[in-house]
C-alpha cells in the first residue's frame, strides 16, 4: 500500500513539474540562452574591443609620427582621426592637433581644439592636461574671471594640475591689479609641502616680486609727537 501511495505522489510530483515547465519552461531556457550569449557577448566585445585599441594605437603612432616631419599633412588625419577614432586615442588626437595649430600661431584654433579634447576625454589625467593647456592660451586674451572659472575645477580636482591651475591663477591676479588675491594664491603654495618643487620655488620667487601687503592706518605707528597729550587745544 505504501508503495502504491509513493508512486501516486511522484507520479504528481512529476505532473506537477511537467505542467510548471510547459508554462514557465520556454522563460527559463530564454533565460539560459540570453545568459549564454550575454557571457560570449561580453567575451567578444571586449576581444573587438581589444583589437581596436590595437588598431586605433598603431594608427595614432604613425599619425604622430607623419606630425614630426610634415605637419601639414598630419594636421587632416588628425583632425579625422578626433572624429573616428577608437576611445580615448581621439582626445589624444584633439590635443595634438591642439599642439600643432599653436606651434603654427593659431592660438585661436589651438583654443578650440584643447577644449574639445576636454570635452572628449573621460580619462581624468588627460583631460585636465587639455583643460590647463587651454588655459595658457586663454590668458592671453580673456580676462581675469574667465580664467577662474577656467583653473577652478583643476583647483578642486587637486594634484599637480591643480597646483599648476592655482599658479596660473596668482600670475593673472597679479596682472589684474589684484595684489592680495595673488599674495594668497602664492603663499599657499609655498607652503604645500606635496607641491611640485619648481611650483613651490616660483611662488617664493613671485612673493618676492610682490611685496609684502602694506600695512593698514591703524597698524602704523604714530609719529612721534602726533598725538595730542590731554586737554591740548588746537
Amino acid at each position: 500500500m505504501t508503495d502504491l501511495f509513493e508512486e501516486v505522489e511522484e507520479n504528481l510530483r512529476r505532473d506537477q513539474f511537467q505542467s510548471l515547465w510547459k508554462k514557465y519552461g520556454v522563460f527559463a531556457i530564454g533565460g539560459a540562452v540570453a545568459l549564454v550569449l550575454g557571457v560570449g557577448g561580453v567575451g567578444v566585445y571586449r576581444s573587438w574591443q581589444d583589437g581596436q585599441s590595437q588598431a586605433a594605437s598603431e594608427t595614432f603612432a604613425e599619425i604622430q609620427q607623419l606630425a614630426q616631419t610634415d605637419p601639414a599633412a598630419a594636421a587632416p588625419k588628425l583632425a579625422a582621426f578626433a572624429k573616428s577614432g577608437f576611445g580615448g586615442y581621439k582626445a589624444l588626437a584633439e590635443m595634438e592637433r591642439a599642439g600643432a595649430l599653436q606651434a603654427e600661431g593659431d592660438l585661436p584654433g589651438a583654443l578650440v581644439a584643447f577644449d574639445n579634447a576636454a570635452k572628449m576625454s573621460n580619462e581624468p589625467a588627460i583631460k585636465q592636461s587639455a583643460q590647463l593647456r587651454a588655459a595658457y592660451i586663454a590668458a592671453e586674451s580673456e580676462n581675469f574671471t574667465a580664467i577662474e572659472a577656467r583653473v577652478q575645477p583643476l583647483i578642486a580636482d587637486g594634484g599637480a594640475f591643480g597646483y599648476l591651475g592655482r599658479e596660473l591663477l596668482g600670475v593673472e591676479a597679479y596682472e589684474a591689479g589684484q595684489l592680495d588675491r595673488a599674495r594668497t594664491e602664492f603663499s599657499y603654495l609655498e607652503t604645500a609641502f606635496d607641491a611640485p618643487q619648481g611650483v613651490r620655488e616660483r611662488a617664493q620667487r613671485f612673493l618676492a616680486v610682490i611685496g609684502p601687503a602694506p600695512e593698514t592706518a591703524a597698524q602704523t605707528p604714530a609719529a612721534p609727537g602726533a598725538e595730542k597729550k590731554t586737554g591740548e587745544t588746537k
